[in-house]
C-alpha cells in the first residue's frame, strides 16, 4: 500500500469512495479500444511501482497484457512486471484486486484524480490515474473484461483503497497528506493544514509522527480525543520561538473527537 500511496500526486487530499458500475455487455473489440487508449497521455497517467511510465504501446491478449514503453521495443518480457527498460507484461490471472477511488486534490490549485491501481501478490501495484470519471469507468470496465475473460467468467474484487492509521496519511511534519472521507479521521472535523499533536492526552511536548502512527494504530474502540494545532498557530509559536529564544514551544491546540467503531 506505500508504494501505490507514493505514486499519487502530491497533496494535501481528500480520499473518496468511487464505485464503478462495470459494463458487463462489453465487447473484446471496445474492450481492446478502451485498454489502448493508455497511450493517449493526455488523458491517462500510469505507474509501475512509484515510477511514471510514458505508454507507447498497449497489446492486450486472452492471457496477457503488454505495455510497452518503446515504440516496437517490447522485447522478450518473461518476467511480468520485471520487463526492464523496454515495458512490462501482466498476467490476468495474477491480479486479485483493482483499488478505485478519487483523490481529490486541496489546495492553491485543487482538482480530482481518478485512481485504478490492480494489485498482483508480491509486485508492485500498477496504477493509472486520469481526470474524468468517464474514462476511469470506461478503462476499469475493459480490464475486468480481459480478467473475466482469463478467469473463465470470474471477476475480482472491486473496492476502495482501504484507510491506514484510523484514516490519515502523514507527512514528516505531521500534518495532513491525505485523509479518507469515509473513516475515523474523515469524520473527526480536521482542517487542511492541521498538524498532529498527540492523541488522548494534551502533551507538554509535540509527539513524533512514528509515536502518532503507532498511537492511532492502536486505539481501542470508542471516544478518544486528538489534539491537533492549526498551520496559522504553529507559525505563530515559531514567530514567538524564534523571537524569545528561552520560550518553549508551545502553540495553542484545540481538541477534535475521534470515535473507533
Amino acid at each position: 500500500m506505500e508504494t501505490e500511496l507514493a505514486a499519487l500526486p502530491d497533496g494535501p487530499a481528500l480520499i473518496k469512495d468511487f464505485p464503478v458500475e462495470v459494463d458487463t455487455s462489453m465487447q473484446p473489440d471496445m474492450a481492446g479500444t478502451r485498454t489502448q487508449d493508455l497511450t493517449d497521455h493526455d488523458r491517462y497517467t500510469v505507474r509501475i511501482g512509484r515510477d511514471k511510465k510514458d505508454i507507447q504501446a498497449v497489446v492486450p491478449g486472452s492471457s496477457t497484457l503488454v505495455l510497452g514503453f518503446s515504440k516496437g521495443l517490447l522485447g522478450n518480457l518473461t518476467d511480468p512486471l520485471g520487463g526492464g527498460n523496454n515495458g512490462v507484461k501482466i498476467i490476468w490471472e495474477d491480479i486479485q484486486a483493482i483499488h478505485c477511488y478519487e483523490w481529490d486534490v486541496a489546495g492553491d490549485h485543487p482538482r480530482k484524480v481518478y485512481v485504478c491501481a490492480l494489485l498482483i501478490p508480491e509486485k508492485v501495484p500498477v496504477t493509472v490515474q486520469c481526470g474524468s470519471p468517464t474514462d476511469m469507468a470506461h478503462f476499469v470496465s475493459a480490464i475486468e473484461f480481459w480478467i473475466r475473460n482469463a478467469r473463465h467468467g470470474t471477476g475480482v474484487p472491486l473496492g476502495c483503497l482501504p484507510y491506514i492509521h484510523q484514516g490519515v496519511l502523514l507527512n514528516d511534519g505531521c500534518d495532513e497528506k491525505a485523509v479518507w472521507e469515509n473513516s475515523p479521521m474523515g469524520q473527526a472535523g480536521l482542517s487542511w493544514g492541521d498538524r498532529l499533536w498527540s492523541l488522548d492526552t494534551n502533551t507538554y511536548g509535540k509527539q513524533s509522527r512514528d509515536a502518532l502512527v503507532k498511537s492511532l494504530d492502536s486505539l481501542a474502540p470508542g471516544q478518544h480525543n486528538l489534539y491537533v494545532v492549526a498551520s496559522k498557530d504553529w507559525d505563530r509559536a515559531r514567530r514567538s520561538e524564534d523571537f524569545h529564544s528561552d520560550a518553549p514551544f508551545n502553540p495553542a491546540r484545540r481538541a477534535l473527537p475521534l470515535f473507533i467503531p
